[in-house]
């Protein structure tokens, strides 16, 4: 379940869309009536949940009470997740997320190079996002939480030479047996947007990456359901406008919409038919590919 609390974000960064999603839901915050609406049936079927992820397109930590959330699915015995920028992430704030319980926290931080982190992550300020995530492993490392951290960085033709020393980086301070992990996203739009092909070899890579895809199902529509902050229901974490509407739960319950839905359900017989090449929308998607 990935559920939307708010639908903003401290930053404007150059690979994301937040500006056109936000024109499409209404009011900043998910209430809180139906904030507990979806919990509680998420509770009364939690034994068909495997996690909860308090994000989808935006940044969780802009919402005040998301302890308060994260506490209510642990106590219920639910794993729960969000990725962040790690804006907001100050100490008090990494303390009460730590003691909130929250099973998994990732940490989106794009190389370590300071004007380049900039120019991509519009709004944030370099050292103040790293010194906030060191700062959350070395509090969480000190106390012994369980959560477990992940840094995912966005593959990008300007510092691809560089992954492997950024990936030497934060080895000195992740906690891998623990379960930190590190990602490297290798997004095709990411290639693009820097205007430029520099690494034809990589280029390659993506392609084929996507010729791939096409002839395979996306499994996100088995198993994920992505709630905005509006009650709405997407498609997929890609589809943020909802170009394809399955519903709002603020009308219907979780159950009856994941039973029920003719839209997805298409969409579901046609990938399995024909791959995500099958449908306009996804098929130059290679995101979820096993």
């Amino acid at each position: 379940m990935q559920i939307e609390t708010t639908n903003d974000c401290t930053a404007r960064c150059v690979m994301c869309g937040i500006n056109e999603w936000k024109k499409k839901i209404s009011g900043k915050f998910m209430s809180d009536s139906l904030f507990f609406k979806i919990a509680n049936e998420v509770l009364e079927n939690k034994d068909f949940v495997k996690k909860v992820a308090l994000y989808l397109g935006n940044e969780p930590l802009l919402d005040k009470k998301l302890e308060e959330k994260i506490l209510f699915f642990r106590n219920g015995g639910i794993n729960v997740n969000f990725s962040t920028n790690a804006s907001l992430m100050n100490k008090s704030r990494a303390v009460s997320i730590l003691e909130s319980g929250v099973n998994h926290v990732n940490f989106s931080f794009d190389g370590l190079d300071k004007q380049y982190y900039e120019s991509m992550r519009k709004g944030l300020s370099f050292i103040e996002v790293l010194g906030n995530v060191l700062e959350f492993i070395n509090l969480r490392n000190l106390k012994h939480y369980k959560t477990q951290v992940r840094i995912s960085i966005i593959k990008n033709i300007n510092y691809i030479d560089d992954i492997p020393s950024i990936v030497d980086f934060w080895k000195r301070f992740l906690d891998f047996q623990n379960g930190d992990s590190i990602r490297i996203d290798e997004l095709s739009i990411d290639l693009q947007q820097s205007g430029k092909i520099a690494h034809d070899i990589e280029y390659d890579k993506e392609q084929q990456r996507i010729y791939n895809a096409k002839n395979k199902p996306c499994y996100t529509l088995w198993n994920t359901m992505g709630i905005k902050a509006d009650g709405s229901i997407a498609l997929c974490c890609i589809d943020q406008c909802r170009v394809y509407k399955l519903g709002n739960l603020n009308e219907t319950s979780i159950k009856e919409n994941w039973q029920n839905n003719k839209i997805r359900e298409s969409f579901k017989e046609i990938h399995i038919k024909s791959g995500r090449g099958g449908v306009e929308f996804c098929k130059n998607c290679i995101a979820w590919i096993n």
